[in-house]
Order: structure tokens, then C-alpha cells, then sequence
């Protein structure tokens, strides 16, 4: 009776060892595991779709800072259950609280999670999208959710999207409150210039002045879009003896023999609207070239993609509430009427005032916090390339701002002094935002 009792179950184990063998992967459960053992694959993936989306849905500069802020904190909000050793950016972003917590008791899949979340966050963020657009989220979408649902088994997919769903909806209801919509309706009259020879005026033919009340948003992180202002130290001044017409002066020295390399700088760092994913998405694009060149894990990814975004639409934020307030008229309006009538900038005029300069508050708030980040290092730029560029290389992020800046005064679109304390803005606003985040537990 024992012998045979003994033989029956070392059958019985050997039974259920084949048959749970035999069951398809598909219905293994996956616990929640960390996403440092995940390459950062999925974020490049999406970050790329989401830099191709805007640039072909044409979202102006600031409005594509704003979505590359909401889909970076998207991204990491959505991971969160697999990094362990991270903290929500709950009561840490304004207005930013009550963020869904994972039920762990349930299996989790971090890039499922993250796949969700980014496809309903593009689908309602970007407010229409063309047919094409809507089917390249799709695409990538089931690409990705095929793919590891083949991977992780069956289990984990359905509570997973769930949690994804759950972050997305609460990532569009916080956005809805942010006054982005309310600034859609406002209107908005050009200052007179009459006993204002300072003041901005409207260059660019059957323009409207472009998100005169964007400086209204709530910012991200900072408790007020002034909270790193740089005042000019540049009066303004017509006496050909002024520090300010020699400022307009340079600018003008300049674009009249301008050398190639100047030109390929000028052109490099443009990044209009509709030709390219705008000069936030050119440093998205750089992020992205770092998390494949450095192989990031998607928890690094994460990280880097929603501190990056953030900084960068609160440099928007603060950099246009600056340029609205301050009204300064651009140097071409300058030049025609103190130096030159018939100079021609080598680039186009933007539609909105003069100081400070877009490109550099952003450059110097994303190359701050990359510095922050990965620290200080060599790279190759290829955003561009695409438009028949060849690459650049720059020692370091600080690097790359700098010339990012400069490019506006080769283009002929931007004093120095807008540049320089576009700069200073940028580096104070990830400064702070470095100083009053809390990531790691």
C-alpha cells in the first residue's frame, strides 16, 4: 500500500508538471516586475510617432510643448507600478493629485500599460486628427500590443490596459483645466504703436499674432509663469550711439554676410511648423537619439521624457507671458526704420513679439535638465538630417542651446540679449523644477 501510494503520487506530480508545461504561454501570469530590465523601445517608438503627428497636424511651437509635456508625463504616470523605487508627480505638478493607484493584486505590464495610455492620450489631446494620423496611432498601438501580448501571456493585458486607460482619462481631464481651451476664444488686438516706438508690430502677411494669451496656462511645476524672469538691461534706444541700436546694428552687420556655416545654423535649428516636429520636438528628437545611443531603460526613458517635456512647455508658458507683456518690436522693424529700409532677414519674421526668444528659453530649459539628467557629454545631432542637412556635433547639451540661440540673430529674427536671457530663463526654470521634483523614494 505505501509502495503503491508513492508510485501514485510521484505520478500525479509528474502529471501536473506535463500538463502545466503543456499550457500555452498565453495564459501564464505575469506579476508586476520593474521596467529597469526594459529597453526603452516603446517610448522611442511613440515619442517618434508623436513628433511625426506634430508635425503633420502643423501644432505651432508652444502648442507642441504642451503635448510633449502631457504625453511625457503620461508615459511615466503609466510605468509607475513597475518602478518600485519611484514617486508619482502627484501634489508635485499643479493641479496634479488623486492619480489612480495600481490594485496589486493583480498582475501589471508596464508597457502594455504605457501603450494604452499614449493611444488614448494622442487620440484626444491632438483634438482632430487627419485619417492618415489617426491610422498611424492605431498601427503602432496594435504593433506593440500584439507583439507583447505574445510575450507576457494573456493574464496581464487586460488589467494592464486598464490601469493605462484609467491614467490617460485623468491625464486629458487635468489637461482640460490647464486653460488651454479658454485661450482658444480670446481675442486679441495688437498694442499701437503710436508713442510706443518700442513696441512689437505685425510683419508677417495675413498672420494673426500667434497664442497671444498662451503666458495664461497653468504652468507644469512653476508657481508662476514670472517665476524666472530675466528683464532686458538693454533700454531702448533710436541715437545710433546706443547700446541698442548697436545690438540691431549687429544684427543686421551680420545677415548682410553671413558666412555658410551661419546660413546651415540658421536653417538647422529653424524647425518651422509643418516642415519639422517645432524646436521642442527637435530636442525630443535629440532625447530620443540619446535613449537608443546610451540603450536607457524605459524606467530612465521615462524619466527623461517627462521632466524634459515639462521644462520645456513651462518655458513656453514663461517665455510667451514675457513676450506679451514686454510688446518689443522685432529687428527688422528696427532696422527698416533706423538703419536699413531695404534689409531682408534671412529668415521669416515670426508672428509674435521679440523678447524673449522661444528657441532659447526652451533650448536652455531642455538642455539644462538633459545636463541634470545624463550629464555633460559629446553627441551627434541627426534630427535634422531628414531635410537634407548633414549632422552636428556638439561637446555638450550646453553646447547645442547656445548655437540654438545664435541661430536667431544669423536668421535675423532675434536681438542677442533675447537670446542670452532666453538662455538664463531656461536653465532657471529646470533649475527649480529640479529643485521641487521629487522622483525617487
Amino acid at each position: 500500500m505505501e509502495k503503491f501510494s508513492f508510485h501514485y503520487i510521484i505520478l500525479l506530480f509528474f502529471f501536473v508538471f506535463v500538463l502545466n508545461g503543456c499550457q500555452k504561454d498565453e495564459n501564464k501570469v505575469i506579476p508586476v516586475s520593474s521596467v529597469e530590465s526594459e529597453k526603452a523601445d516603446v517610448a522611442v517608438k511613440w515619442m517618434n510617432l508623436i513628433r511625426t503627428l506634430v508635425k503633420s497636424e502643423g501644432k505651432n511651437p508652444p502648442q507642441a510643448s504642451r503635448i510633449y509635456a502631457y504625453t511625457g508625463v503620461t508615459l511615466y504616470e503609466s510605468l509607475l507600478p513597475a518602478m518600485p523605487n519611484n514617486k508619482s508627480f502627484s501634489k508635485q505638478l499643479n493641479g496634479f493629485q488623486n492619480v489612480p493607484v495600481w490594485d496589486n493584486s493583480r498582475p501589471f505590464d508596464g508597457v502594455m500599460a504605457a501603450n494604452e495610455a499614449l493611444a488614448n492620450v494622442c487620440k484626444n489631446l491632438f483634438v482632430t486628427l487627419k485619417p492618415e494620423n489617426q491610422q498611424k496611432i492605431d498601427s503602432l498601438y496594435n504593433y506593440i500590443s500584439e507583439s507583447r501580448t505574445a510575450q507576457i501571456g494573456k493574464d496581464a493585458v487586460a488589467p494592464s490596459n486598464d490601469f493605462g486607460k484609467k491614467i490617460s482619462d485623468f491625464i486629458l481631464q487635468w489637461a482640460s483645466l490647464d486653460n488651454f481651451t479658454e485661450t482658444r476664444s480670446m481675442s486679441f488686438t495688437v498694442p499701437s504703436r503710436a508713442g510706443h516706438p518700442e513696441f512689437w508690430e505685425l510683419t508677417t502677411a495675413g498672420a494673426a499674432p500667434l497664442e497671444p494669451y498662451w503666458g495664461r496656462l497653468r504652468t507644469f511645476a512653476l508657481v508662476s509663469a514670472s517665476a524666472c524672469y530675466v528683464p532686458t538691461k538693454i533700454p531702448f534706444d533710436t541715437a545710433s550711439t546706443s547700446t541698442f541700436y548697436k545690438e540691431a546694428n549687429f544684427v543686421y552687420t551680420t545677415g548682410v554676410s553671413l558666412t555658410q556655416e551661419q546660413k546651415d545654423i540658421a536653417k538647422w535649428w529653424a524647425d518651422g511648423a509643418t516642415t519639422t516636429a517645432t524646436p521642442p520636438g527637435h530636442w525630443v528628437g535629440i532625447e530620443n537619439q540619446m535613449a537608443t545611443r546610451l540603450r536607457m531603460n524605459l524606467q530612465e526613458a521615462a524619466e527623461m521624457y517627462a521632466l524634459v517635456g515639462i521644462a520645456m512647455a513651462d518655458a513656453f508658458i514663461s517665455c510667451w507671458d514675457c513676450k506679451y507683456k514686454i510688446n518689443l518690436l522685432r529687428p527688422i522693424t528696427y532696422i527698416h526704420e533706423n538703419i536699413d529700409a531695404n534689409w531682408m532677414p534671412l529668415l521669416t519674421t515670426p508672428n509674435f513679439p521679440e523678447y524673449t526668444s522661444g528657441h532659447s528659453s526652451s533650448s536652455g530649459a531642455a538642455s539644462e535638465m538633459l545636463t541634470q539628467i545624463i550629464g555633460n557629454q559629446g553627441f551627434i545631432d541627426s534630427t535634422n538630417t531628414n531635410l537634407g542637412f548633414q549632422p552636428r556635433y556638439f561637446s555638450s547639451f550646453e553646447e547645442a542651446a547656445e548655437e540654438a540661440a545664435m541661430s536667431r540673430v544669423y536668421g535675423g529674427i532675434h536681438y542677442r540679449e533675447a537670446g542670452t536671457n532666453g538662455l538664463a530663463m531656461g536653465r532657471c526654470i529646470s533649475q527649480t523644477i529640479q529643485n521641487s521634483i521629487v522622483l525617487h523614494k
